[in-house]
C-alpha cells in the first residue's frame, strides 16, 4: 500500500461542503448546476465487514480519510457497496461526491432465473430509494463488469436490455451499468 502525501501547500485546498445541486448527465458530461463536473475520483473499499456487519471503516476514520482526499483536490469516491447514509454525510460535508456500487449476482446466469431477476430489480430500487436523495450521490453503478462468459451466455442485447429496463426503473438517477463486453471481447 502506498499513500500519496502533497507537501505544497499551494496544491492543497480546503474541503467545501457539496452543493445541494443535483448532479445531472448532460450529454457526455455531468453537470452541477450550470458548471461541468469533472470526475476526480478515487476508489474506497472494499473493506472486510466490521461486528456489525458494515463494510466501511469507522465513522472517524472515514472523516480522516474523506479530508485528506479533499485536501489532495479528489471530489469523487467509488464504492463497490451501498454506504451507509453516515458515509454519504461526511462526504458531502468533506466535499465529495459519492458513486455508489450496487453488487448484484452478475457472475452467474442470472436472467436464466426469473427469482433471482426479480430479487435484482427489488434489492436495486430498495438501494436506491434509501440513498437516491442524498446530496453526495455522484451515481449509482450496476453490477460491476459482468463477465464476457455471463455475456456470451445470454447475448449481449438480451443482458443491455436488462440492463436498460433496470435504468427505467431508476428514473431521476444517474446511473451508470455494469460494464457489458463488447462483441469483440466476447467472441475472443
Amino acid at each position: 500500500m502506498s499513500t500519496v502525501v502533497q507537501d505544497d501547500p499551494r496544491l492543497r485546498r480546503a474541503s467545501q461542503p457539496v452543493s445541494l445541486d443535483r448532479i445531472a448527465a448532460d450529454g457526455k458530461f455531468l453537470r452541477v448546476g450550470d458548471e461541468r463536473y469533472l470526475v476526480k475520483g478515487v476508489t474506497y473499499g472494499t473493506f472486510a465487514p466490521d461486528d456489525h456487519g458494515h463494510q466501511f471503516p469507522s465513522p472517524s476514520q472515514v472523516a480522516e480519510d474523506f479530508r485528506m482526499m479533499a485536501e489532495l483536490g479528489i471530489n469523487t469516491v467509488r464504492t463497490y457497496t451501498a454506504p451507509r447514509r453516515d458515509l454519504l454525510d461526511e462526504a458531502a460535508r468533506s466535499g465529495l461526491r459519492v458513486m455508489v456500487g450496487l453488487p448484484w449476482s452478475q457472475h452467474v446466469a442470472f436472467l436464466d432465473d426469473r427469482a433471482l431477476k426479480r430479487g435484482i430489480r427489488r434489492d436495486i430500487t430498495a438501494q436506491v430509494a434509501e440513498l437516491g436523495d442524498h446530496p453526495a450521490i455522484l451515481a449509482f453503478a450496476l453490477g460491476n463488469e459482468i463477465p464476457p462468459g455471463v455475456v456470451r451466455w445470454h447475448g449481449q442485447r438480451r443482458v443491455e436490455r436488462f440492463l436498460r429496463g433496470l435504468r427505467c426503473l431508476l428514473r431521476g438517477a444517474v446511473v451508470i451499468g455494469g460494464a457489458v463486453w463488447t462483441k469483440r471481447a466476447v467472441r475472443s
